[in-house]
């Protein structure tokens, strides 16, 4: 057990068991249970400090009345080209900002090395990164930076057709890097003229 303690007083400011539980590279366990359970699993472990992540996800889909059918959450982590990105952003290295969304079709758990998000959807408008859409960037609190998507009645492939994971791109929309992917659970079944909104939140604190 890592004990922290303080330099003027000297006794343990707290156990700091998030560092032994920092999002491993592998999920090998929590890749065993089903996906309800392997999720319910996560948010728990993120509550109580076992497991770290910096954002949140949610989808909002809607029928066409405007009605709430499927609200899903999300859980994420930032991948390793994802942690480069923003080194490269705060040095002026790059200018190039996250704005951009995809979804995926796959359930697999994030991990650090990912650099797109699973089973791209596979559109009209020629699939896989072609199907990035552009975010409304807007920083709602003091250490909240928001992206927001609308994912219209014709967005994507022929419905219908199940979200599972997206993730936020830097620019260019089609080739920029991937700064953070997450599940969605639980998935989103896009059917009939149904549309979606996908928000990602990026905590600072």
């Amino acid at each position: 057990m890592d004990i922290k303690f303080t330099d003027n007083y000297h006794y343990p400011e707290k156990f700091r068991f998030t560092d032994k539980f920092h999002l491993p590279r592998e999920h090998k366990s929590l890749n065993k249970l089903p996906l309800k359970l392997r999720y319910i699993a996560i948010k728990l472990l993120w509550k109580v400090g076992l497991l770290k992540q910096v954002g949140y996800g949610r989808i909002v889909q809607k029928n066409p009345q405007g009605e709430v059918v499927l609200v899903s959450e999300a859980w994420n982590i930032i991948p390793d080209v994802g942690v480069t990105q923003v080194r490269d952003i705060l040095k002026g290295d790059s200018t190039n900002l996250p704005k951009n969304m995809d979804f995926g079709l796959g359930t697999t758990i994030p991990v650090v090395g990912d650099t797109d998000v699973e089973t791209p959807l596979d559109g009209e408008s020629g699939g896989g990164d072609k199907t990035r859409l552009v975010c409304t960037v807007t920083a709602p609190a003091s250490f909240e930076l928001r992206l927001e998507a609308f994912l219209s009645s014709t967005y994507g492939p022929t419905r219908p057709y199940t979200i599972n994971n997206f993730g936020i791109f830097v620019d260019p929309e089609e080739t920029g890097i991937m700064i953070a992917h997450a599940l969605v659970s639980p998935g989103h079944a896009m059917t009939g003229t149904n549309t979606a909104t996908a928000t990602y939140g990026i905590l600072l604190r």
